[in-house]
């Protein structure tokens, strides 16, 4: 059987539908009253930057990624690390090559009714976490993802060993997710700021 060919429009377009709502639940999270969106700005876009935040007067870059409903199976299981993101040209993934603060990973539910958001430091530790432990995952097998003019390489990272690193770190309190719901407000089972 053939690879799924992904289409990257149609995925940009799903997580754009998904977007105002998270943008509702940042401002009220963090107390903001705007989001700063870099979705169209190719310079920030390059540097992995979607959106923006100021937070006592400090601005706060977010790379935000979305998995699609039919793979919120695993919601509570891993995260996709994308080491490569096209393989003709050996380009590395954003684990790389991301200017972020924050990594915004969201899943949607399967009926699309609910977002189950992840935020991790980006710069600050999971890319010093990543470069200092992917040896590790050399023998998990890659995802590749099929696209029409290029293929990505990504490697599924069980949820549990990011948390236990963030906690063997002192960081636990990046160690929960955040359910929004699509329909009407946002819930939140860990009411406290990042």
């Amino acid at each position: 059987m053939p690879p799924k060919i992904h289409n990257f429009k149609d995925k940009l377009s799903e997580s754009f539908i998904f977007s105002s709502k998270i943008d509702e639940w940042y401002k009220q999270h963090w107390n903001v009253p705007n989001i700063i969106n870099y979705e169209k700005d190719k310079q920030m876009q390059k540097q992995g930057i979607d959106k923006g935040v100021i937070i006592n007067n400090t601005l706060y870059t977010i790379e935000e990624k979305c998995r699609e409903a039919k793979y919120f199976k695993y919601w509570d299981k891993d995260i996709l690390i994308k080491t490569i993101s096209m393989t003709s040209t050996d380009t590395p993934g954003w684990i790389y090559t991301s200017k972020a603060d924050i990594l915004s990973y969201y899943f949607i539910s399967n009926r699309a009714s609910e977002i189950y958001l992840y935020l991790l430091p980006m710069k600050d530790w999971l890319m010093p976490w990543w470069k200092k432990n992917c040896h590790k995952y050399e023998a998990v097998p890659d995802k590749i993802a099929y696209n029409r003019t290029y293929n990505t390489i990504n490697k599924p990272v069980p949820f549990k060993d990011i948390f236990t690193a963030l906690k063997n770190d002192g960081i636990e309190k990046y160690c929960k997710h955040y359910i929004i719901s699509v329909e009407d407000k946002f819930v939140d089972p860990n009411p406290d700021s990042f």
